[in-house]
């Protein structure tokens, strides 16, 4: 049974959204990620898109943490979150063939959210 990946997208960027455990990502995985999801993408209307890694921290606190190549791994604020979740819209695609292969060889792969994680994770809770 095949996977999904799921990703925020918004005009120039596309945030693809994993579980607490990429924490645990080393540089090189990272890179894998988001070189397959590339790959994945060449001939889309998404293949002209920056990606990012966007991961939430697991906590009912609900920060997110943001990597990409060109940027160091930081803390969003709670503003942040709020304007990119309600400036970008969900997509769908499928995990490519290399990651889905690789969460059953390399346990740092087992990173992919389902929706009902999504969901949680894109949801917007004020204190």
């Amino acid at each position: 049974m095949k996977s999904n990946l799921y990703a925020l997208s918004n005009d120039q960027d596309l945030y693809i959204l994993l579980t607490f455990r990429a924490r645990n990502l080393t540089h090189t995985e990272k890179i894998d990620i988001i070189l397959e999801v590339e790959r994945q993408l060449m001939g889309t209307p998404f293949e002209d898109k920056y990606l990012h890694l966007l991961w939430s921290d697991g906590m009912g606190n609900g920060k997110f943490t943001l990597w990409s190549e060109s940027k160091a791994e930081f803390v969003i604020s709670f503003e942040q979150k709020i304007s990119l979740v309600n400036s970008s819209q969900l997509e769908t695609f499928n995990l490519p063939d290399y990651l889905y292969e690789m969460r059953d060889k390399n346990p740092h792969f087992i990173v992919f959210a389902e929706k009902s994680y999504v969901d949680g994770m894109l949801k917007i809770m004020y204190f």
